[in-house]
């Protein structure tokens, strides 16, 4: 089953191809706003929430912020990350934002990453930690098959 998209497309089914309407990428670069698409199949798994936090002053992110989408279970596609926007006047800290596509299952595609903006008015950007927005892994076909020898 095709993986959801959302930052980017969502990965083929194995030994497919996606066609053109198949897990396209969509949503605003500059205010991703968007919640993450599903995998497909009947076992596919869910797309990454979306969160926003518009401060006037500071925000500090020292722990883990996700919108991670879900992993497939029975051959289904993952599905995509969501959405993470920061709007402040600075943004700072050592934690990890992440917006990862799930993984996905048996012939299942994998989930596109979500998207991040970090937006800020502040001339310094003290935020040293991670934005991650990386798709998941296909599924691995045969996975439960046993070997002869």
């Amino acid at each position: 089953m095709s993986a959801g998209g959302y930052g980017g497309r969502g990965g083929s089914p194995a030994d497919s191809f996606l066609t053109s309407a198949d897990s396209v990428a969509y949503g605003s670069f500059k205010e991703p706003i968007d919640p993450g698409s599903p995998g497909g199949g009947t076992s596919g798994g869910n797309g990454g929430g979306g969160i926003i936090i518009n401060a006037t002053n500071t925000v500090n992110v020292d722990g883990i912020l996700s919108a991670n989408g879900g992993d497939a279970s029975s051959n289904g596609g993952g599905g995509s990350g969501g959405a993470i926007l920061i709007d402040a006047n600075i943004i700072k800290g050592y934690g990890t934002i992440s917006v990862r596509g799930g993984n996905g299952h048996g012939d299942g595609g994998g989930g596109s990453g979500g998207r991040i903006s970090l937006k800020h008015t502040s001339n310094s950007f003290p935020f040293s930690g991670k934005t991650i927005s990386e798709g998941g892994l296909g599924g691995k076909l045969n996975e439960f098959t046993d070997v002869v020898m």
